[in-house]
Formats: C-alpha cells, sequence, structure tokens
C-alpha cells in the first residue's frame, strides 16, 4: 500500500475518516534498508518508472529504486478512532474485512497474512513474474479434484484464461462511449487475477488503481501482477472508501457470488457516479458455468438444482467432490433476474443502461474467439443480435451487462442535502 490510498480510505463499519496509520518494526527496517542502499551503492541499473539508475547487484538490486518504494507500507495497522476498529497491512496488502478486525487491539495482525508474499513484486523479471503468477492461480484452482480427461481439459482451459486473461479488453469499448469523463481514480470489485483493471489502466491510465477482492490469496495475485494498483482485501458490501471518492467502479463476474446484492449497489452508488458491472449467469440463463456448464441450473427450484448441478460436476463431467460440498457452492450463488436488478440500481440512485448486444458485438471479434462456441455463433451474427436486443427489452438476459449512470435528480438532491 502506498500512503497515498490514506487520502481515499474510511472505516468500512462507520465510514469514518482519515484513518490512523502506525507503522511496525518492520517497515522502519524496510525503510532503513532503502536508504543504506541509496547511499552505499552506485547506480548501475535503469528505473524506468522513475527515470534514474539503480544498483544491479547485492542488496541494493534486491531493494530495487528508493524513490520507486520510499511511500509503501509494507507492515502497519490502520486504526478508527470512532469505532475502534484496527485493519492490518500485511506483506503491502491492506485488510480491511470486518471479520478480520478487532477492536482496539492489533494482536490480530501478527497472525494474517505472514509470509503471504515472500517477494515484492518490483524484485521479479518479468519471465519470474509470469512463473509465479502461473503457479500462485493453479494453487488456487481444484486440479487435484478432476479426475477424468474432460475435467482436467476444462482446468486446463481455466488456468491458461486466468493466466493470461487475454479477452479482457473487450470490456472497455462496451461502456467506454457511457463515460461522462475520463475516470482518474478506479475501482474494481473482485479483482481476482488482476486482468481487467489491467485493461482499464491500459486504455484510460487513472492516477490512482484499487482493485478490491475477498480472498487474500487472489488480492496476493493481482498485486504480484501489478503493484502500482492499490490491492486490497475488503467486503464489496462495506466499502472502506470515502463518500464519492472513485470516478469509475467495474467489475466482472463477481456479483454472482454475493448473496445478498442490495448492499454493494449501495455501496457503489456511494462511492461513484458511475459503474460497468458484468456477471452472471442470470435466473433466465439455460446453464452455469460455475457447475461446468450444468444444464437449466439457474431456472429450476433449488432441491433440484443443486443435485443436477452434483450429478453434472461429478458424473458426467468428472470431479470428485462430495455432495456437500456442491450443494454448498450453489448455496453461495444468486442468480439474479435482469428486472430485479434494474430496481435496486434505480434504488440507489442509477439509470441502468443494458449493454448485452455491445458486449457480444465485440466478443464476436477474432481477438476474443478462444470458446470455440464463439466461432459458430459468429456466422449467425445477424441473426443473433437482433434476438438479443429482444431478449434485453423484455429482462430476460441470460447474463447480465449493465453501464450505471447516477440520475441527474439524484446527484442534485444529495449536493442539497449536503449544504
Amino acid at each position: 500500500m502506498r500512503k497515498r490510498a490514506l487520502d481515499f480510505y474510511a472505516c468500512p463499519a462507520c465510514k469514518t475518516f482519515p484513518l490512523f496509520l502506525s507503522h511496525d518494526r518492520d517497515e522502519v527496517i524496510f525503510n532503513n534498508l532503502l536508504d543504506v542502499a541509496a547511499e552505499t551503492y552506485q547506480c548501475k541499473q535503469y528505473c524506468s518508472r522513475n527515470r534514474r539508475m539503480v544498483n544491479s547487484q547485492d542488496d541494493a538490486y534486491a531493494l530495487g529504486c528508493k524513490k520507486c518504494h520510499e511511500e509503501q507500507v509494507k507492515t502497519a495497522t490502520l486504526t478508527c478512532k470512532k469505532c475502534g476498529y484496527v485493519f492490518c497491512i500485511e506483506n503491502f496488502l491492506p485488510n480491511f474485512r470486518l471479520d478480520h478486525a478487532k477492536k482496539h487491539s492489533s494482536d490480530h495482525c501478527e497472525s494474517l497474512g505472514k509470509g503471504v508474499v515472500q517477494k515484492h513484486e518490483s524484485f521479479y523479471t518479468r519471465a519470474e513474474q509470469e512463473k509465479e503468477l502461473y503457479r500462485r492461480v493453479k494453487a488456487l484452482l481444484p486440479f487435484s479434484r478432476a479426475k477424468k480427461p474432460r475435467a482436467k481439459k476444462n482446468m486446463e482451459d481455466d488456468l491458461e484464461y486466468r493466466s493470461k486473461y487475454p479477452e479482457k479488453d473487450k470490456y472497455i469499448p462496451v461502456f467506454e462511449e457511457y463515460l461522462s469523463k475520463k475516470p482518474v481514480y478506479t475501482l474494481e470489485l473482485g479483482i481476482g487475477q488482476g486482468g481487467f483493471t489491467s485493461s482499464v489502466k491500459k486504455f484510460f491510465k487513472p492516477a490512482v488503481s484499487f482493485g478490491l477482492d475477498y480472498e487474500p490469496k487472489w488480492a496476493e495475485i493481482a498485486w504480484i501482477r501489478d503493484p502500482e494498483t492499490e490491492v486490497l482485501t475488503a467486503d464489496a458490501r462495506k466499502l472502506p472508501f470515502r463518500d464519492s471518492s472513485i470516478d469509475l467502479v467495474f467489475s466482472a463476474y463477481t456479483l454472482e457470488h454475493i448473496v445478498n446484492v442490495d448492499p454493494v449497489i449501495h455501496e457503489t452508488a456511494r462511492v461513484a457516479d458511475e459503474a460497468f458491472l458484468v456477471f452472471g449467469p442470470s435466473k433466465w440463463s439455460l446453464y452455469d458455468v460455475h457447475f461446468e456448464k450444468a444444464p437449466l441450473v439457474p431456472l429450476l427450484p433449488a432441491f433440484l438444482a443443486k443435485r443436477l448441478a452434483y450429478l453434472w460436476k461429478v458424473k458426467k463431467v468428472g470431479f470428485n467432490y462430495a455432495q456437500g460440498e456442491i450443494f454448498d457452492e450453489y448455496a453461495t450463488m444468486n442468480y439474479i433476474r435482469p428486472s430485479y436488478f434494474e430496481r435496486l440500481a434505480h434504488k440507489a440512485g442509477f439509470k441502468p443502461v443494458p449493454l448485452l448486444k455491445e458486449q457480444l458485438t465485440e466478443s464476436f471479434k477474432e481477438a476474443y474467439q478462444y470458446h470455440s462456441i464463439m466461432k459458430v455463433v459468429q456466422k449467425f451474427g445477424f441473426i443473433v443480435l437482433p434476438i438479443v436486443s429482444l431478449v434485453e427489452k423484455m429482462k430476460l438476459q441470460p447474463f447480465m451487462v449493465y453501464f450505471l449512470k447516477k440520475e441527474k435528480a439524484t446527484i442534485v438532491e444529495k449536493k442539497k442535502a449536503k449544504k
């Protein structure tokens, strides 16, 4: 975490800011080593980010350019003076989950994130970084559960997709024209491997980018991919950000994993005026990719759907899961109806703009044909796209792509309320 992030953070429990930063002994040692490296060694390697030289040998190379890291906070705590919650920063990553925090005590920080990031990303070469990302992503995927060839093939495809994220750029043209301005401060909900944030940074070059994930291990992967992004662990239902501090919130395939999305939409409206959200399957989808494309799972009643998901994923595709594990996974899924989501958006003060047709149009491009089915659908695009337009009007989309923009009346009312 860089100290610049403190200008955006607020307590997720009571929304109080600023949070009080207290440095740990490890942080002092880290900064002292940077000072020693800068003073002791002659610079021999060019740091392109800050246009200066750094030493290419010994500790100075391992520590990198001091100017690059002088604002980094490695190990510390963030304390809310109002409610007393103490949040930990371990290995550069702040953790704002309330179930990982304690009131008026920092004892829990010693156990959270210990030894998680073994090496600062800036110390990796490009080849080392790709190898490390591949290793970490693979460790989080259930390869040991894949027993049949089909299951193993699905795992390999998933690993390739998550490691290289070849299609993330396709989202940008879908919503770019709807932006009121070029976003300066951005936030991704469910950053995962960091591919979507990388695309947003490449196209818009925001001054500060934030990436949030509920799972610390995925947050680590995103941070290793790009330490320039302010990555944090937090709950999207309780965002640790100040009101109206973000220009654009975006997310891809995260909301379907949150049973109650109401607070997510309201929190998004609190911190930003615009958002781009992709998620699914919806209640009207004919299959669910989370259960290896098990047919009819979103449409069926729960007592039938979870049993079908188990039979398909275990018996048909060939994964080794107990029935209870599949049932538990099904319980975390939220098959949202488009009509219900639009009502939530309006209630939060957003005007929802459905963009499924635009999303599919962009997906038909050759660069994004990583699924063979898309090549078949592409040939019949002149038939598919009009049908999709009709489906959107009827609010029967199988998965949802929306741009959310604050309604003018809501913005004016809030400004008056503040005065």
